[in-house]
């Protein structure tokens, strides 16, 4: 049962944007880990995923430009020039990007080189 405190904060978030509820998400999931004992230490993926995003990609194009080959047929979740997951099934690369820590993770799914290009109906 909750709260009439939660219920005023749950009527409070649901006027939001959706960048204002993605920095609260961001926000809950730190307390979360900070609760559950899991440390962010400088080099973790934690600390990495905190990070904004270049609005442009460039990192994230220049990462598909060199391994493009390597992963043909597959999806990839990327931040940055990291790799984050990776596979043949998008939502569960979807999946293990967010459980990673990586919820803004570029999602792409690189073509073969063999593969016809999908043209619509």
């Amino acid at each position: 049962m909750m709260t009439e405190k939660v219920q005023q904060v749950l009527r409070q978030i649901e006027s939001l944007s959706a960048d204002e509820k993605q920095s609260l998400v961001d926000y809950l999931n730190e307390q979360a880990q900070k609760d559950l004992g899991v440390s962010s230490t400088p080099g973790s993926n934690q600390s990495a995923a905190q990070e904004e995003p270049d609005p442009y990609r460039r990192r994230e194009s220049e990462w598909l430009k060199q391994h493009r080959d390597a992963y043909a047929g597959q999806y990839v979740a990327l931040y940055g020039d990291q790799l984050v997951a990776h596979g043949p099934d998008g939502r569960t690369v979807l999946r293990q990007a967010r459980e990673a820590g990586f919820p803004r993770a570029l999602m792409v799914r690189i073509e073969s080189p063999d593969e016809l290009p999908f043209g619509g109906w």
